[in-house]
């Protein structure tokens, strides 16, 4: 329950008008699940934050420089249940009209308070003010919501009896006389005089106890439940006496059974045929029996995964992809056409390989079909001083296989 209440600034300025000869009027209170930001001062609030629901107020004392407002809440209306934050206490400015005169809030520990649907909720809340020299206060209460204090009823029943209660004989003035010499009236007899002494009323007494005792039965007051035979467990039809005694009737037939609209055969449930002719099928149609009644194959669109096609060759041309087996320009390949610049087409290569031809080395010029080529020309003999004086010998040395390093 809210405990911390702050009066507002537009409150104490109302406050202070009150000290100065206004009189105090108090409005209604709102109550609300909302939460105070961080930093705000609840003296700064000018509305609930979340408000829920506006309660009545149903009455109010002044005692000093305190005023006592309780109001009656209920959570009538209430649909989903909601934690009780925030409550605010309005009233009645003569300048600014209704302003929201106190804040109180609990963010810690709010109440709970149930939807009326799960569990209705129903007390009342009572608030202490400060109202300072004031020595009057103006409650806007609803009749219809007014309710007494625990303790104004309490002193309201003080001394009172309950609804139900009882007295005794003593308790009514004059009633022991007014019953002195007053027999009892029996229903369907007339009143009459006391004419039946206490020695008649003695002996009748006795003569009453003889005769039960002397003629009446030993068991007159216990009851004999009637004897029935025993019968096996079996389909049979019953009866009952006028006593309301079960009586055993014939076996049941099976003309008793038909009777009762079941029947006479065996009942062999046939399941219906489908309207849809047998088959696979990748969408169907379902009635509220659980029964098939059409299929069909539709075609699925490609925003649904499918190809929106019924051939292969419709299908890849919906996704855009190239047949297996198909042709490129120059154009479609990247960089081709840099990587071929400056290479000799396939007509000057037929023409470069008719040019060459075979020459020796040393021919000074070879023509062939109009193109001539020169070659450089490659000496013949190499100078003498270019050859080692042993190897012009005519007659070269011998040398042994020692002398050369290869073992004897």
């Amino acid at each position: 329950m809210i405990t911390r209440f702050y009066v507002t600034t537009r409150g104490k300025k109302l406050y202070a008008k009150w000290q100065t000869g206004a009189i105090p009027a108090f409005t209604r209170i709102q109550v609300g699940k909302g939460t105070i930001p961080d930093g705000i001062s609840p003296e700064s609030v000018t509305a609930l934050y979340d408000a829920v629901k506006f309660i009545p107020i149903s009455g109010e004392s002044i005692s000093g420089s305190t005023a006592n407002i309780a109001a009656q809440f209920s959570n009538e209306g209430v649909i989903a249940a909601f934690d009780w934050k925030e409550i605010g206490l309005f009233a009645t400015d003569p300048n600014d009209g209704e302003i929201l005169y106190g804040y109180g809030y609990d963010l810690i520990n709010p109440t709970n308070i149930p939807s009326y649907a799960t569990s209705p909720v129903s007390f009342i809340y009572t608030m202490q003010l400060a109202i300072g020299n004031a020595t009057e206060i103006t409650i806007v209460v609803d009749p219809a919501t007014a309710y007494a204090t625990k303790a104004e009823l309490s002193e309201a029943l003080s001394g009172k009896a309950a609804v139900s209660h009882a007295h005794a004989q003593a308790d009514v003035t004059g009633l022991t006389t007014a019953l002195a010499g007053k027999v009892d009236k029996v229903t369907g007899k007339t009143l009459s005089t006391n004419d039946l002494t206490d020695a008649l009323k003695t002996n009748y007494d006795k003569a009453h106890t003889h005769a039960l005792a002397a003629h009446a039965p030993a068991d007159a007051n216990n009851y004999v439940h009637p004897a029935y035979s025993a019968a096996a467990a079996a389909l049979v039809k019953v009866g009952r006496d006028a006593l309301g005694h079960m009586l055993p009737g014939a076996a049941v037939v099976k003309a008793d059974i038909t009777a009762l609209g079941i029947p006479a055969q065996d009942t062999v449930y046939v399941h219906p045929n489908s309207d849809a002719t047998a088959g696979t099928y990748r969408s169907v149609t379902v009635n509220a029996q659980g029964h098939v009644t059409a299929g069909s194959n539709p075609i699925s669109t490609i925003a649904q995964g499918g190809t929106g096609a019924t051939t292969a060759d419709a299908a890849r041309v919906n996704l855009g992809a190239a047949a297996v087996s198909h042709v490129h320009t120059q154009s479609d390949v990247t960089g081709l056409t840099t990587a071929l610049a400056g290479k000799a087409t396939a007509a000057q290569g037929v023409k470069a390989d008719s040019a060459v031809q075979t020459a020796k080395i040393g021919d000074a010029v070879v023509t062939k079909s109009g193109t001539e080529l020169q070659f450089p020309e490659y000496p013949m003999t190499l100078p003498a001083s270019d050859v080692s004086p042993w190897a012009k010998a005519a007659t070269k040395p011998s040398y042994t296989k020692a002398e050369v390093g290869l073992g004897s």
